[in-house]
């Protein structure tokens, strides 16, 4: 203060100068945005990615329950088409159709499963971390809940698509076995399909599983906070 008392200008020059050493950034450049304003943006940025995510697990609900739909027109159009031509094309590749529709329903499921472990394991770490350490965690809270009253599935009930098929491709075969010397390649290429069909369950039945253990531990974590 005494040295601003001698007068303005050696006041100025002086403030300034030191000023100007030590906070060169924040002169010569626009103020940065504060922690505060910055923290809303992240979590909007969450909300968004996760409304995405819904969105389209949306998309694949409606997807899977058409081709449904598909499979269902499939079998019957095929059946009204046997009792007109009686063709062995029409016993055959009805069959390798329905498996390539739930082969995709199958990848669709997984889809879903992927999107929401994605939202369970990594999006939710980032919300929280976004949010602070005594933020609550109470959120998202579904899959532990579908965790805690969810019975588990028997086998069966995994595989029920690939016991069907193959069951069906075993019917067929034994009323078509007087023709398969001709009707083999159509044999073949439904047991590479079916094939295809047990390694995507497989795949599916450990997404599902993968998720099952996702929900338990956010159970216990929810259950202990």
């Amino acid at each position: 203060m005494p040295e601003c008392d001698l007068g303005m200008p050696a006041c100025y020059t002086a403030a300034s100068q030191r000023l100007i050493h030590r906070m060169p950034e924040q002169i010569l450049s626009p103020p940065s945005p504060t922690t505060a304003s910055s923290e809303p943006d992240v979590i909007q940025a969450h909300i968004a990615e996760y409304e995405a995510l819904m969105a389209r697990c949306n998309y694949f609900i409606a997807l899977h329950v058409g081709l449904w739909g598909a499979v269902v027109a499939v079998a019957v159009g095929a059946a009204q088409v046997w009792v007109v031509t009686q063709s062995p094309t029409v016993v055959w590749l009805p069959v390798a159709g329905i498996q390539a529709l739930l082969q995709i329903w199958s990848e669709l499921i997984e889809e879903q499963y992927r999107a929401v472990a994605y939202i369970e394991t990594e999006l939710r770490a980032l919300v929280v971390a976004a949010l602070g350490p005594h933020s609550a965690q109470r959120f998202w809270g579904y899959e532990g809940f579908l965790a805690r009253t969810r019975p588990h599935a028997p086998w069966l009930i995994k595989w029920i698509h690939p016991i069907v098929v193959g069951s069906t491709l075993g019917v067929f075969t034994y009323f078509r076995w007087s023709a398969f010397r001709t009707e083999w390649p159509w044999f073949v290429i439904n047991i590479l399909l079916l094939l295809f069909l047990c390694f995507r369950t497989k795949a599916r039945v450990a997404a599902h599983q993968r998720l099952h253990e996702i929900g338990k531990g956010l159970a216990q974590k929810l259950g202990a906070a």
